[in-house]
């Protein structure tokens, strides 16, 4: 249930995930302020009962600069707002980078409210990966170019941007990642550390040199 009040500009309060997410657009931010100088502000701004805004920062900013003094809002009360405000923005245009960042905020709070042991919308939770197959429904984009693109961002970040910008497709940049960051030198393998390296941690991690497990091995 919901219902729109009269809310003092003042009052309200950035949600702060959503600067984690998303980026400032001046030319976006200069286009909106123009269509709420002419037509006012046609659409009310999300809050929850604590006045935090979940649906709306553009407008915000907007009307923030205009003067305006108070604003309509829609008041919601929503399970997540977490959820809600990354619903909030599913037909917006992203980059790869923040739909990343939506996904890795989506996969958190569906992690925590399944602890809770709340069923999320009639999931089936039968396997590992009732997770990200939620949040890549939940971000309408397929569960392999959500693991690729998670791949890219875990060995070639800056292939990201190559993608937003038209030169390389989400295809392509995972296929350079994987022959030259999973697969190569191994006969097409995935790499392992060979026996030395493994060796080495394990010295490490126990504070062993050389010389003392040549020692103790010869003394047993």
């Amino acid at each position: 249930m919901s219902y729109v009040v009269n809310i003092d500009i003042s009052k309200l309060k950035p949600h702060p995930v959503n600067e984690e997410i998303y980026s400032y657009k001046e030319s976006e931010h200069e286009e909106l302020k123009k269509s709420v100088e002419l037509n006012g502000l046609i659409e009310p701004i999300v809050v929850q009962k604590d006045n935090t805004i979940l649906s709306g920062h553009r407008r915000y900013k907007v009307v923030k600069e205009l003067g305006f003094e108070s604003v309509e809002c829609r008041l919601v009360h929503p399970t997540s707002d977490k959820l809600f405000l990354v619903e909030s923005n599913r037909t917006r245009t992203k980059t790869t980078e923040e739909l990343l960042k939506e996904a890795d905020i989506l996969r958190e709070e569906y992690s925590r409210m399944s602890k809770m042991g709340r069923p999320l919308n009639g999931e089936i939770r039968n396997g590992k990966n009732w997770t990200i197959l939620q949040v890549s429904d939940q971000l309408n984009t397929s569960t392999t170019k959500l693991k690729k693109l998670y791949s890219i961002r875990k060995h070639r970040e800056d292939l990201l941007k190559d993608i937003d910008l038209g030169l390389i497709s989400v295809h392509q940049a995972y296929e350079v990642v994987r022959k030259t960051c999973i697969l190569e030198g191994n006969g097409g393998r995935p790499k392992t550390k060979s026996f030395d390296s493994e060796l080495q941690d394990l010295m490490d991690k126990y504070g062993y040199d050389q010389t003392q497990l040549w020692t103790n091995i010869s003394l047993r």
